[in-house]
C-alpha cells in the first residue's frame, strides 16, 4: 500500500507540470497583447513598458513559465485585470455560492438519479426503463452549458409569471438559487441512472 501511495504521488508531479505548461501555452497562444488589453490601444511607450515590466511579459518564454510555476507554489494566482483584486480572493467570495449550488444539486440529483435508476432496472426492457433510459441519454449528449441556457431560458425557471417581482429580496434569491439548483441537478442525476 505505502509502494502504491508513493507511486501516485510520483506520477501526480508530471502530471501537474505538465497541466501548468498546458495552461501556460495555452495563455500565451491567446491573441492581442495583455499589456495593450489593460492600458487600452492609445496608451503612451512608457506606461506600456512599465507595465510589461510589472507582469513580466519583457522576459522571455522559459523565464515567464518558471516565474508563473513560483507564484504557484507560493499559491499566488495573480490579480485579475477584471476586477483588480488578487484572484484568490475573487475565488473565496464566490466559493460559498457554488458550495451552496453543488450541494444543492446533489441533494436533488442523487435521490432522483438513484430512484429512476432503481425503477429503470426492475421495469428492465420495458416502457418505463426504455424511456428512463432514452432522456437518460439524450440528457447526457447535450452539451451543460447549452440545457442550462435552455431551462433557464424557457423551462421550469418560468413556472412563475414572467411580471412576478417580489418585494422579497430574499425570496427572490431562493427562486433564483432552486432553479439553477434544479438546471445542475439535471445532469447529475442522469449520470447516476446510466451507471
Amino acid at each position: 500500500m505505502k509502494n502504491y501511495i508513493i507511486k501516485k504521488i510520483a506520477l501526480l508531479i508530471p502530471m501537474l507540470i505538465g497541466i501548468t505548461l498546458i495552461t501556460f501555452a495555452l495563455t500565451k497562444s491567446l491573441p492581442g497583447d495583455p499589456v495593450y488589453s489593460m492600458v487600452g490601444e492609445r496608451a503612451d511607450k512608457e506606461t506600456v513598458e512599465k507595465i510589461r515590466k510589472e507582469i513580466g511579459a519583457d522576459r522571455n518564454v522559459m523565464s515567464q513559465y518558471l516565474g508563473y510555476l513560483a507564484l504557484l507554489i507560493k499559491g499566488e494566482m495573480g490579480r485579475s485585470y477584471y476586477t483588480n483584486r488578487k484572484v484568490f480572493e475573487d475565488i473565496t467570495d464566490k466559493f460559498p455560492n457554488t458550495l451552496k449550488l453543488a450541494l444543492g444539486a446533489m441533494i436533488i440529483a442523487v435521490p432522483l438519479g438513484l430512484m429512476l435508476g432503481f425503477i429503470s432496472a426492475l421495469k428492465k426492457n420495458r416502457a418505463a426503463d426504455l424511456f428512463i433510459t432514452g432522456i437518460s441519454i439524450t440528457g447526457l449528449s447535450i452539451p451543460v452549458f447549452w440545457s442550462g441556457l435552455a431551462s433557464g431560458h424557457r423551462g421550469f425557471c418560468y413556472v412563475l409569471p414572467r411580471n412576478f417581482h417580489s418585494n422579497d429580496s430574499s425570496l427572490s434569491s431562493r427562486l433564483g438559487l432552486f432553479c439553477k439548483t434544479c438546471q445542475r441537478a439535471c445532469p447529475i442525476s442522469e449520470g447516476i441512472i446510466i451507471c
